[in-house]
């Protein structure tokens, strides 16, 4: 069934629908058995049959249903389309274009095979004709942050010429200050020829610190224009996810006042210029500082002529509109995972339909033109809202003018995360004449991660399997966290419309890129899942291969034989959570640690996996042993995990570890306790409310939650959350049956938490039997392996030590004399092993060890 138009339901009142304003059909149409079927559900008043477009509106759809007009009837028939995978031979798939004899090109980040930070990435083509995939040039790039082989596009006289242009980030440079470079190349065959290359512009950049790269590529209709869109190189992780305006000294890097809001700088920018035929390029009219106005600030070298939209964090895909000429992009938000009276709002992410150079906001303001807060990082103190109207960039990084142009609003906006109500709730009052009532565009709940995809335009000349005229005009988008493809419409005015899924029957695994290829098809670029080496990833051509008739309704079949059951898993189990790409087991107490998939263990909710053991720098997790557990990770907005296990009670055992916030080169040292927050709960019972990974131990430290008594009676062990702030994340899960036996021992899957001083002892804190008791008998399982953390309670001098009935040290910790320290201490129960003592205070504070 093809949907002809829907219903605003902010239009009227009174409206009931379920879902209404996301979705509200009130006229379609199909084929069906040979046949035409066409409805609406519009003209319930008299007035109606006085409008002229209700009259059309009747009349057209007499007409199709009689046979006497043509129209097209399968725009969202989703049956009638088919989604072909062409290759999964990529690595980071970056972007992708079509030459006019139907090549496909695309590129690659890098290759896999770096030395250190540089090494070759490719770019590649797939020919139709032969149906295979080779690779056409390899650059040596610098593949540091976030760097490497980014955009490609062809020239649109290519057919004459065989240019093509690519922007990527050189591993050798000229001169002190690194760059990034658009270059023009010339094809030769199914190669592109690396001495014919071209230089048109560089892009100076810092490789000190990530991120922020863009580096898109577009030509506008006429052929001449090149639009080039660069990211504003800033280190967003030391900000506690709102707005890096660092103005501290050596802090340039986290200060995007120095590009974005840099009238002197071509980062955090889209660059509009003309490319010459013999390499470099010149200034067209019509960019933001080329008017009579700024003349005084080019004489002044306080402006940047190539500038065509100034204001952008990470415009990471671009496009335009080969009719209307108009630019279409996305921008990535920062993320923060609530509101901040002090900061600012919630992560924002954007997506933008521009006809005019102007301002964007960024690093002043994000979406509606919400403000930001002038929060100084030295007092940590905030000075007030910063002005839309009036923006002012004093920042001592800044090269260029202070009075920048009034900030251009998002054409649209949602929010960072699997939902938008941290964006509409809590409001504070400064912001609140900024932020709509309701969610705008109720058909987006999230996702953080916007690409814009092309305007498709109908053509004649089109093939068989091109997408139907029905898409003509409509803006493809994608959203890479939340995996869907979406078209929208505008109206004459050039306002949004309605905002309607592409094919959601497909899966989308990281959406990165998009294209219409020569014949009306549609080529995808999929990253897959994972930010670094990504599982899944692939190119993939969309065709409309079917007439999108309804079959007709079949003969009754006999009922197939029921599947069977997936079997449980076995018991004891424990999961590692995000250790799917890596081929090292994770063993704890003897318990071998299991990687998904696994056909017992259904992962609700969108999982995204996230690992130490391929980032930047060395990390090494406090509180454990058994590091590699704690370095892998599964995160996201409300996940969980269906398990299937016998009936019975289980014990289940949480492990975390916060590997973002709070770290250093990640999500900063200024950020931490409540960046992150959220509930979880077993068999539908909360069991941790509002749990701050960070508030319990810090960051790169392990911890572990246990919850006793768990029934299962339907053979599912359900573990869900709801996320407060940020995303939910889970390193591992551990169950082991009891049946109500009490097995005896301590669970040594449990850290053990105690404050030690000589007034109170050796008191537990933690949350096992013991909890509360001082100096308690320690019943251990022997040759299972125990945490014990404990806390320096009162500033004198404490060491913990496991002793033997002799008092000699079997294993201990170092003296700690400050107040509040914490001090980890892990070991495997032995027979040998008699009390735990504070030697410097041995009488007021020792407790049995008891062996079982």
């Amino acid at each position: 069934m093809h949907v002809l138009a829907t219903l605003d339901e902010d239009s009227y009142d009174g409206a009931a629908m379920e879902n209404g304003r996301k979705d509200h059909p009130i006229s379609w149409a199909q084929v069906y058995q040979g046949g035409r079927v066409w409805y609406t559900g519009r003209g319930h008043t008299h007035e109606s049959f006085d409008e002229d477009a209700f009259i059309d509106h009747v009349l057209g759809g007499i007409l199709w249903a009689g046979g006497f007009e043509e129209g097209d009837a399968t725009g969202t028939v989703w049956n009638s389309y088919t989604k072909s995978q062409i290759t999964s031979d990529i690595y980071e798939g970056m972007k992708v274009d079509t030459t006019p004899d139907g090549r496909v090109f695309f590129t690659d980040r890098i290759s896999g095979s770096e030395d250190g930070n540089t090494g070759q990435a490719p770019v590649r083509v797939y020919d139709p004709e032969s149906d295979e995939v080779s690779t056409a040039l390899s650059l040596d790039v610098y593949a540091g942050q976030e760097d490497g082989l980014q955009g490609i596009t062809f020239h649109p006289d290519f057919e004459d010429n065989g240019w093509v242009f690519i922007y990527y980030s050189p591993a050798e440079v000229e001169g002190d200050q690194p760059y990034n470079l658009l270059s023009r190349f010339t094809v030769d065959g199914d190669t592109i020829d690396p001495d014919s290359e071209a230089e048109i512009i560089r892009v100076h950049t810092q490789r000190e610190t990530c991120c922020h790269v863009g580096g898109d590529i577009a030509f506008g209709p006429d052929g001449e224009e090149l639009y080039l869109s660069t990211g504003d190189d800033t280190n967003p992780f030391e900000s506690s996810g709102y707005t890096p305006i660092d103005e501290r000294d050596g802090r340039e890097s986290f200060d995007a006042q120095r590009t974005s809001a840099n009238t002197n700088d071509l980062r955090g920018s889209i660059l509009r210029i003309v490319p010459e035929d013999d390499g470099g390029y010149s200034i067209p009219d019509g960019n933001l500082f080329t008017g009579d106005e700024y003349a005084d600030a080019r004489d002044n070298g306080e402006v940047r002529e190539e500038i065509y939209l100034m204001g952008c964090r990470n415009p990471f895909t671009i496009e335009v509109d080969e009719e209307t000429g108009l630019l279409y992009y996305a921008d990535y938000g920062p993320d923060a995972g609530s509101w901040n009276a002090e900061r600012g709002p919630p992560g924002i992410v954007e997506f933008n339909v521009v006809s005019e150079p102007g301002f964007q906001g960024w690093p002043y303001f994000t979406g509606p033109n919400i403000p930001y807060q002038d929060y100084d990082f030295e007092t940590g103190e905030s000075s007030g809202a910063f002005d839309p109207e009036n923006p002012i960039n004093d920042s001592p990084n800044n090269t260029g003018l202070e009075e920048l142009p009034p900030a251009e609003e998002a054409s649209i906006f949602y929010g960072y995360g699997g939902s938008m109500d941290n964006l509409y709730n809590e409001v504070p009052g400064y912001a609140q004449e900024y932020v709509p009532d309701d969610n705008p565009w109720p058909e987006i709940e999230g996702g953080g991660a916007p690409m814009a995809g092309p305007v498709f335009r109908s053509e004649d000349g089109f093939g068989d399997n091109a997408l139907p005229q029905y898409y003509d005009g409509k803006w493809f988008i994608m959203e890479w966290n939340q995996g869907w493809v979406k078209c929208v419409s505008f109206d004459d005015d050039g306002n949004v419309m309605e905002i309607e899924p592409f094919l959601p029957t497909e899966d989308y695994i990281g959406p990165q890129d998009m294209t219409v290829g020569p014949d009306g098809e549609l080529y995808v670029l999929e990253f897959g899942a994972g930010f670094s080496d990504p599982s899944d990833p692939g190119l993939y051509v969309i065709e409309q291969t079917g007439g999108g008739e309804e079959d007709p309704e079949p003969e009754p079949e006999p009922e197939p034989e029921p599947e069977p059951e997936p079997a449980p898993v076995s018991i004891p189990y424990g999961l590692d959570s995000g250790s799917e790409n890596h081929g090292q087991t994770a063993t704890i107490g003897g318990l071998e640690f299991d990687k998904l998939p696994n056909e017992g263990v259904t992962q609700t909710g969108s999982h995204t996996i996230t690992s130490l053991l391929e980032a930047d720098g060395e990390f090494s997790i406090e509180g454990t042993d058994n590091d590699l557990l704690y370095k892998t990770e599964h995160y996201g907005q409300g996940i969980g995990y269906d398990i299937e296990v016998p009936n019975g009670t289980y014990d289940v055992t949480l492990h975390f570890a916060e590997l973002w916030w709070g770290v250093e080169g990640r999500g900063g040292t200024d950020t931490g306790e409540g960046s992150r927050l959220f509930d979880v709960s077993i068999q539908g019972e909360t069991v941790l409310s509002d749990y701050d990974i960070y508030a319990e131990v810090g960051s790169l430290t392990a911890t572990t939650e246990t919850v006793e008594g768990i029934e299962v009676t339907d053979g599912v062990l359900s573990i869900s959350s709801t996320t407060q702030a940020d995303n939910t994340k889970f390193s591992g899960i551990e169950i082991h049956q009891t049946d109500g036996e009490d097995q005896a021992g301590l669970d040594p899957a449990q850290t053990i938490r105690m404050d030690g001083s000589t007034r109170g002892g050796w008191e537990v804190t933690s949350s096992q039997d013991i909890a509360g008791e001082t100096s308690p008998t320690l019943t251990l399982r022997e040759g299972e392996e125990y945490t014990v953390t404990w806390t320096n309670a009162d500033g004198a001098p404490h060491d913990f030590v496991v002793q033997d009935s002799s008092g000699g040290e079997v294993a201990g910790t170092d003296y700690v004399s400050d107040e509040g320290v914490e001090t980890t201490l892990t070991f495997t129960a032995s027979e040998e092993m008699a009390q735990y003592i504070c030697t410097v205070h041995p009488s007021a504070m020792v407790g049995d060890i008891e062996i079982v």
